[in-house]
């Protein structure tokens, strides 16, 4: 849970100010005042301004809040041995305690993330803003569906698929599809083109152009899940908008890296949720000390036990174990190229735990993939808030402007030189509300 204290007014003073763009200095001794959760000042100190609550930064670091792109907020980060599920607003506050104010679920239950997105907007809960695709387009037996049936026993198995997908076929009324979505109240379309397991179809390309075609003509984007490159060249001809992983499960050709940078089309990054399956598939304990913090005691010792995995989860898991220089090889090379990537962790899943593996992420892209930790964070920031506040309208959405959305954390470090220094939060301020970070 978090605690917090609602003001009209805000002055933080003397601080350090990463704005959320990468080619932007570090602003030394600088003011920022805070009204009905918009950032109407930022200034030299001092700012000779009253505010209702006065926070003192000298050496800390004033950032935009954390935006997570690839979430499930219904989802679970316990082992599918061991059936563990939490309130979805439980997850939400762990995202929120660990500097994450803006996330975007890709895919689950379409009546209840409209829900949480009213609630959290009025005020009803705490928690991050909420963008959601609703239910997941997919094509019959392709994912989620084995994996749903695989580890949930029938007959709810059978009421998950139709919370959780939309089988689609030529026979669909494409633009009722995309229709549903918008009374549903989500921001984009989600569709998968993927083998999991590997000998179930994917989507083809008649199908995606369709569904991509038809989303456009409603005025919603569309995100793609893929798994190899010949996904990606797939997604990429259908015309979608956005990458839900890297590739993952082959190598990133050459051919297709360069039809990536031509599109221009932004891939979030999700390297630590395959970093757990391999590890899961090895044998070995993917759970951090982050995520222990998260996550119900139960589960974090379901994985410290022997896993349960099944022949279909293994076959995934081993193919994704074969692909990890491959991924972080792929990683380096969007890094050469300039190909725009957003920081997403596809959690809660698999030990993976809310928030704790936004950090992760970062630790990910600065470690195995060569970018700056003024880069990542960018990526956390600014590049995601370009998008999301266009499907938010919230205008200057991840970054530390005028006007812009008052959501922000103050560092006691420096995350611009060490990215770890991220979990040193000592304030965070969502929607111009003061939020001390407190675990679940």
């Amino acid at each position: 849970m978090v605690k917090k204290s609602s003001e009209q007014s805000l002055l933080i003073t003397n601080a350090r100010i990463f704005d959320g763009q990468a080619d932007h200095p570090i602003q030394e001794n600088m003011d920022l005042l805070v009204e009905n959760g918009r950032i109407v000042r930022v200034a030299p100190h001092p700012l000779n301004v009253s505010a209702g609550t006065e926070l003192q930064a000298e050496g800390k670091l004033v950032m935009p809040g954390l935006i997570d792109f690839h979430t499930h907020v219904g989802g679970t980060d316990a082992p599918p041995w061991r059936k563990t599920f939490y309130p979805p607003e439980r997850t939400l506050s762990a995202f929120l305690a660990f500097g994450v104010t803006s996330v975007v679920d890709m895919g689950g239950i379409s009546g209840q993330l409209q829900s949480l997105h009213e609630e959290l907007e009025s005020g009803d809960i705490a928690g991050p803003r909420l963008a959601y695709a609703g239910r997941q387009v997919t094509v019959a037996e392709s994912h989620p569906g084995p994996l749903i049936e695989e580890t949930v026993s029938w007959p709810i198995s059978s009421l998950v698929k139709q919370w959780m997908m939309d089988e689609i076929d030529d026979n669909t009324d494409f633009q009722a599809l995309a229709h549903s979505r918008i009374e549903e109240g989500a921001s984009l379309v989600k569709i998968m083109i993927d083998r999991i397991p590997l000998n179930t179809p994917s989507m083809p390309l008649e199908i995606a152009s369709k569904t991509v075609a038809a989303a456009h003509e409603a005025g919603l984007p569309v995100a793609a899940h893929i798994g190899t490159a010949e996904d990606m060249e797939t997604g990429l001809e259908a015309g979608v908008d956005l990458f839900a992983h890297s590739v993952n499960s082959s190598e990133l050709t050459d051919s297709s890296l360069e039809h990536l940078k031509q599109s221009g089309t932004p891939v979030i990054s999700t390297l630590r949720i395959f970093q757990n399956v391999t590890l899961v598939s090895e044998g070995k304990n993917p759970v951090t000390a982050a995520d222990a913090r998260v996550m119900d005691t139960g589960a974090v010792q379901a994985f410290a036990d022997k896993p349960e995995v099944t022949p279909a989860m293994l076959q995934y898991g081993e193919n994704i174990s074969r692909h990890s220089v491959d991924r972080y090889e792929g990683c380096n090379k969007m890094r050469k190229a300039g190909i725009p990537l957003l920081v997403g962790t596809d959690t809660p899943l698999l030990g993976a735990s809310a928030g704790a593996s936004t950090h992760a992420e970062l630790y990910l892209l600065v470690d195995r993939c060569g970018y700056s930790p003024v880069e990542a964070l960018t990526m956390a920031t600014g590049k995601p808030g370009e998008i999301l506040g266009d499907w938010l309208q919230l205008d200057g959405l991840g970054t530390i402007s005028e006007n812009a959305p008052a959501d922000l954390l103050i560092i006691d470090g420096d995350p611009s030189q060490n990215i770890r220094d991220i979990a040193k939060i000592d304030r965070i301020i969502i929607r111009g509300v003061i939020i001390e970070p407190e675990t679940p």
